[in-house]
């Protein structure tokens, strides 16, 4: 009996033992597990807390290639994205503050004032697509009673288009307004042409702009103008007709050699010029569909009889509002409107070169596939 005591205590023993062993390595193991979890918990707290603050620069340490080391450098990524989405959201707001401050920069740009003339009224308004426009319009006042009427769409979109823009501007100005008194005023076939020049290649090969330039006499209530590829101006006689003025040639930036030929209009009957760019007839509703030169017309048609500039521009910008509303435009909308009362103690026009009046008296047939698109 003894001997069999022995020997079942002595494998017991031994079992006993390794089993300590194997539970003494487990609870260290589990110790030092469990500290790691702790340690790595901690970690993701006190850097959560910090990002929370907004520190997006810190990191977390990777020891282990292991569930926690997978987790502490999916938590580095994230930190380093949020980081960069910082960085980018700053240049962004710099960005955003700047193009506010252009846009802002730009509005002066446009006439703050209109031409005071008896019986004749003038008016443009703009609504750029963007923050940034690329149209232009702007009214000069030159002596002898003459007004000068200018409206242009610049090719592109957004800063480099309203950069372009202001460029052409400051031509327009150098040429029309020179500070000499002395020196004399271009003719509008020669000022267009030199604009051409002035343009052509300065924002690249590519880039044009299409442009109407009038000047009104308002003695002789006779309108010269020329037509740069433009859309064709609405003309709406002291009669309530309504038409296009049809001819026109190719815009300018683009060739180097144009000759510009300069129309004439009579309007010392009384009657209006509607000009605009491509923006308005292009300007789409939530089906799609365009407001088109057709529906342009036949806003112009139901206008009440002997209405100003003003209020033909407001209401035509109200139709293009409410014909384009929640829907996001992809061009500036720009109107222009030059408006003479009709004389009644004037019984005929001034007669052009043609012996007519109230009509157009010269026409370039070159393109105008221009026009459609800017």
């Amino acid at each position: 009996m003894g001997l069999r005591k022995a020997s079942w205590i002595s494998p017991f023993g031994g079992i006993a033992f390794g089993l300590a062993l194997v539970y003494a390595a487990g609870f260290l193991f589990s110790a030092r597990l469990g500290q790691r979890i702790v340690a790595a918990i901690d970690g993701l707290s006190n850097a959560a807390r910090r990002v929370g603050r907004g520190d997006f620069s810190v990191r977390l340490p990777v020891r282990e290639r292991d569930q926690l080391g997978n987790l502490a450098s999916s938590f580095n990524e994230m930190t380093r994205d949020l980081e960069i989405l910082r960085e980018k959201e700053k240049r962004n707001a710099v960005l955003e503050s700047d193009i506010a401050l252009a846009h802002e920069v730009q509005e002066y740009l446009y006439p703050r004032t209109r031409p005071d003339l008896p019986g004749i009224s003038v008016w443009g308004g703009t609504t750029p697509a963007r923050v940034l426009s690329g149209d232009l319009y702007d009214f000069l006042s030159f002596k002898d009673g003459k007004v000068g009427l200018l409206c242009a769409d610049v090719s592109g979109k957004g800063l480099s288009a309203a950069l372009m823009m202001s460029h052409l501007q400051a031509m327009a100005h150098d040429r029309l307004l020179p500070a000499d008194e002395a020196d004399r005023q271009p003719e509008p076939a020669a000022f267009v042409d030199g604009l051409n020049q002035g343009l052509r290649g300065r924002f690249g090969n590519s880039r044009y702009a299409t442009m109407f330039y009038g000047e009104l006499d308002s003695r002789s209530k006779v309108l010269r103008y020329i037509n740069a590829g433009h859309c064709a101006p609405i003309l709406i006689s002291e009669t309530g007709e309504v038409k296009t003025l049809s001819g026109g040639d190719l815009p300018v930036g683009l060739f180097p050699h144009i000759m510009y030929q300069e129309l004439q209009l009579d309007l010392s009957k009384g009657g209006t010029v509607i000009v605009y760019t491509d923006g308005v007839t292009d300007a789409l509703n939530s089906e799609g569909e365009e407001f088109g030169e057709a529906r342009l017309i036949g806003c112009c048609n139901s206008l009440p009889e002997g209405t100003e500039a003003q209020t033909i521009g407001r209401l035509l910008f109200e139709k293009i509002a409410l014909w384009t509303a929640g829907v996001e435009q992809f061009d500036d909308t720009t109107v222009l409107v030059l408006s003479v009362d009709r004389l009644q103690s004037q019984v005929s026009g001034i007669p052009g070169r043609d012996g007519h009046s109230g009509s157009v008296i010269a026409e370039s047939h070159q393109d105008r596939s221009f026009a459609s698109r800017t």
